[in-house]
């Protein structure tokens, strides 16, 4: 009966580092994603090849790379709020670690991949200007 106690508790310790560590990522991550994309956002950062998103469209033009750049760093503000919430609920809500670590990643591929697919969306309407 004793071993079967300290069993149950490894688990729950084990359990307890894994949210640590799951959830704990998910709010570097909105943290990181944040920092990052408030500068997009606020349309400090101006045209170039390293920062930003670097869709075709948004080098048709001044506007259309700030256009461009400050929606997709609002999308990312918002989902990183997203992975905070969920990062949140996460450990608070009584799951499994296989469970925890699904959700975890789904969270962060959902976190990273749909505000670039709003952002490409969002940078389809831009035509480019006409030569000449």
């Amino acid at each position: 009966m004793h071993q079967g106690v300290e069993l149950s508790v490894m688990a729950d310790t084990s359990l307890f580092l894994v949210k640590i560590l799951f959830c704990g990522g998910l709010w570097y991550f909105a943290g990181m994603m944040t920092v990052i994309s408030y500068p997009l956002s606020t349309r400090r950062v101006g045209m170039n090849h390293w920062y930003g998103f670097r869709f075709p469209q948004a080098y048709y033009s001044e506007e259309a790379w700030y256009d461009i750049n400050a929606y997709g760093g609002k999308m990312f503000i918002r989902w990183g709020a997203f992975a905070a919430v969920a990062g949140i609920l996460f450990f608070i809500l009584p799951i499994d670690d296989t469970t925890l670590l699904l959700a975890a990643y789904l969270s962060l591929l959902a976190t990273l991949f749909i505000p670039i697919g709003f952002a490409y969306a969002y940078a389809s309407h831009f035509r480019r200007p006409p030569e000449g």
